[in-house]
């Protein structure tokens, strides 16, 4: 499965406890896994829950989560119960910004994942737009083979 291949490959390249940022209105298979990984101590795991009147997830509630351990954000693309599209373009926009200044301090870099299985093939999906380091899809989703894909941004 393509989430848990982002999950386990950031931990496994992270020499400290890492802290992961998620929401908890995610797919299963995101929140299984990192469910799991926080109940085996491979993991830091804070779940925000979405604004409730817009059914998004805040970026001001997300960026007042980040700690100095915090190495990856995973939002879905679009909810796969009620539809909403999460601001991941605002949120890659912040994570850079708070990037730069981890970089310049000799920090770890903040990676952003989405799981866009509910999207892709139903709205347009852009890669460059939305700022992922990681884009998770599955074929099933628009008509294709029951396999999934992991999108991976040059990480260098």
């Amino acid at each position: 499965e393509s989430n848990n291949l982002v999950f386990h490959s950031i931990i496994k390249s992270c020499s400290f406890l890492p802290h992961v940022i998620t929401t908890c209105i995610e797919h299963d298979s995101v929140l299984s896994t990192l469910n799991e990984l926080e109940h085996d101590n491979k993991i830091e795991l804070t779940k925000l829950s979405p604004d409730v009147n817009s059914g998004s997830v805040s970026v001001v509630s997300l960026l007042g989560a980040v700690r100095p351990n915090t190495l990856l954000v995973s939002v879905m693309l679009a909810n796969n119960e009620t539809g909403i599209i999460q601001p991941l373009q605002e949120i890659h926009k912040s994570i850079h910004d708070i990037n730069i200044y981890r970089l310049q301090n000799k920090m770890s870099k903040i990676y952003l994942h989405s799981d866009a299985a509910q999207a892709i093939g139903k709205i347009p999906v852009d890669i460059r737009e939305l700022g992922v380091d990681y884009l998770t899809i599955v074929g099933h989703k628009f008509y294709g083979p029951r396999v999934g894909a992991l999108y991976v941004r040059d990480l260098e």
